[in-house]
């Protein structure tokens, strides 16, 4: 991995240079680092945990090709700021060649499903140990996909996404998990709306619907999903709740409960409880603390703690 970074950053060099060559517009150059400090306890005990939240890099790019027509681009990836795997890129992330007109913009390669694009701004903390994640279905659904064709537009207040990603795409892969979304997202004053139905072939359909609303110094919010799983033969009913309340033009507290009910009766049913205070500096610079408690795997698949856990983070997230 340590080899392949000398070529990507030498790659982006090779495209700005090639871009004011060609009067190209240079791509543009942005990331984030967000590190956090986590003492963390579940069944097994107990640890200090210094951990790198999806930090990233990345280029992005559009330039005309024709009237009415543009070319667009993304290359971004994911590393670890906090290990000795610093220097090395932890894996890709959303990756695409694209074409926009006035029918919209058509992307292909690694991409947000529509389904996982059509709740993402109802997370209050994503990308930290309470994540929806953790209560929203990762394994089947929600998820970043390869060998994907996307489609978005916007209608004035309505954007909408529509995915397909091919899954395995070799003749002896024969498209196995293949899966077909569709997202829409509706936002007019403090309202917000947002919803998407995913199909994953011969494996599991999901829906889900989400909402927030502002007012004053409060907003509110959630998102329910349910889950049919073909395969394993059980059903999942997700609900996410989230709460915020501005104590001021940089800083807010943020609270969230989420719970999964599996219709087996062998199965556990997660819960998870989060509340925070997240404080902007500016733009591109903001702090947290964070407090996150789950039952039964209620922090395991986004937070990465198992069992009965807890979590008290102090975080930093700086864009650029």
């Amino acid at each position: 991995m340590n080899k392949f970074l000398p070529v990507v950053i030498g790659t982006g060099l090779l495209v700005t240079g090639s871009a004011f060559a060609a009067d190209i517009p240079a791509p543009t150059l942005y990331g984030r680092v967000h590190v956090s400090v986590g003492m963390i306890d579940n069944d097994d005990g107990s640890a200090t945990q210094v951990k790198s939240n999806a930090s990233r890099f990345g280029m992005k790019g559009k330039y005309d090709i024709d009237a009415g027509l543009a070319a667009t681009y993304k290359l971004e990836f994911e590393v670890d700021t906090t290990d000795d795997t610093a220097t090395s890129i932890k894996k890709g992330r959303t990756q695409y060649a694209g074409l926009k007109g006035s029918f919209g913009e058509i992307r292909v390669g690694r991409h947000d499903t529509a389904y996982k694009w059509s709740t993402a701004k109802f997370d209050p903390w994503g990308d930290t140990y309470a994540d929806y994640n953790n209560i929203l279905d990762k394994d089947e659904h929600d998820a970043r996909e390869n060998n994907s064709i996307v489609y978005v537009n916007k209608f004035d207040a309505f954007s909408l996404a529509a995915s397909y990603s091919a899954g395995s795409d070799d003749i002896a892969g024969d498209n196995d998990g293949s899966r077909v979304s569709i997202g829409g997202m509706y936002k007019a004053g403090g309202l917000m709306i947002g919803g998407g139905f995913e199909d994953v072939d011969a494996a599991s359909s999901a829906f889900k619907l989400g909402a927030s609303y502002s007012f004053d110094a409060f907003k509110l919010g959630g998102v329910v999903e349910s889950v049919d799983k073909e395969t394993a033969g059980t059903d999942e009913l997700n609900l996410f709740i989230t709460g915020e309340f501005k104590l001021s033009k940089e800083g807010s507290i943020k609270a969230v409960f989420g719970q999964t009910d599996i219709d087996a009766s062998s199965a556990e049913d997660p819960t998870m409880f989060a509340i925070g205070y997240n404080h902007k500096f500016n733009k591109k610079a903001s702090a947290y603390v964070l407090f996150v408690s789950g039952d039964d795997e209620g922090m395991d698949e986004a937070g990465g703690v198992d069992g009965d856990a807890t979590a008290f983070a102090l975080g930093l997230k700086y864009n650029f």
